[in-house]
Order: C-alpha cells, then sequence, then structure tokens
C-alpha cells in the first residue's frame, strides 16, 4: 500500500527532521533575478526593452534544497563545487545567512552555474518572467575526485543521519554521487 501525503504526515515529518544533520550534495546554483519595467518595443527586434530597476539572488540548484532542508528545522551541511567567481561568493555567503554550514571545494578553473531571470511589467501590471539565460557550471575532474572525498569523510562522520542528493546536470555529479550513496 501506498502512503498518502497528508498535512499529518508533513508535520510528523517536519516534527522528526528538526534539529537533524543533513547533508546536500550537488549542483550548487545560483539564481538570479534582474526586476524592471517594460515601456516600449525595441526597434531592432520585436522584444520588449526592460529597463532594470533592480537585481537579487536566490540560492538555486542543490543550493536551494538546502535552503528550504533549514527553514524546516535541519542542521544542513551544502557540498559541492564552487567556483572563485563573484557568483560564487555571493552563493556561498546566501547560503551562510540561512544558518549552512558550507563545504565547497573551491577551484579555480570552475564556474558557478548562475540562472539568470528577467522578470518584466508595465506601470500597474504584474512582474512576469520574460527570458532565462543560464551560465552552464564547469566542473573540473580534479574538482569532483576532491568531492567524492569529501562525501567520503562526510559518511564516516556519526553527526550526519541523512543525505540529499540533487543532481541538476551542471556538473556531472550524477555517477561520482551514485557511487557514494551505495556504500
Amino acid at each position: 500500500a501506498q502512503d498518502v501525503c497528508t498535512v499529518a504526515n508533513l508535520s510528523t515529518f517536519f516534527e522528526a527532521i528538526r534539529g537533524i544533520e543533513i547533508a546536500v550534495v550537488g549542483d550548487l546554483v545560483l539564481d538570479r533575478y534582474i526586476v524592471g519595467q517594460t515601456e516600449r518595443v525595441s526597434r531592432e527586434a520585436p522584444v520588449p526593452v526592460v529597463v532594470q530597476s533592480h537585481v537579487y539572488h536566490r540560492p538555486g540548484g542543490a543550493a536551494n534544497a538546502a535552503v528550504v532542508a533549514a527553514r524546516i528545522g535541519a542542521k544542513v551541511r551544502a557540498l559541492g563545487v564552487v567556483a572563485g567567481d563573484a557568483e560564487g561568493a555571493i552563493l556561498v555567503n546566501a547560503l551562510k545567512e540561512e544558518g549552512i554550514c558550507v563545504d565547497v571545494v573551491h577551484h579555480p578553473e570552475a564556474c558557478t552555474p548562475v540562472k539568470t531571470r528577467i522578470l518584466a511589467g508595465s506601470q500597474g501590471t504584474m512582474q512576469q518572467q520574460v527570458l532565462r539565460l543560464d551560465r552552464p557550471g564547469h566542473v573540473p575532474t580534479d574538482a569532483l575526485a576532491k568531492l567524492k572525498i569529501e562525501c567520503s569523510n562526510l559518511r564516516r562522520q556519526d553527526t550526519c543521519k541523512g543525505l540529499l542528493i540533487c543532481d541538476y546536470g551542471d556538473a556531472n555529479l550524477h555517477q561520482i554521487l551514485i557511487d557514494e550513496a551505495a556504500k
């Protein structure tokens, strides 16, 4: 028989997870939102001209899963590969602000994946996404090897009671993570 997901079941789950250390391993992504107003259509192409008003960032990919787990009460440790670029620094700081322990492999040749969403609307209308621009991540093989060692070290610790694997395909982590989870 399949379990039915009910509010009572979720409430029990949230209570059970509170205070437990969970490792979230995977593709740490930065979500960038560029917000602005549209007032006209471009002369060069039939596209809206967006006048930027502000930019904000959120953890995405596995980083978003880590934030969700932390907000429901788990003690979260995020593991992944982060580049030494500005986007990587923004992402690590955002995770730390959420109270997440960040164990990342820094690599100078890596590139932090960024998903940029352009949100626009005219005066008095609701903002909506008009474009998403993705910058894929790049993770060198030696950085993946270091991440595998970090996962192995984590498994030896008795404090970590759960492992959440989030593979979005940006860094081709799937085989390393599957091998590690199978141990």
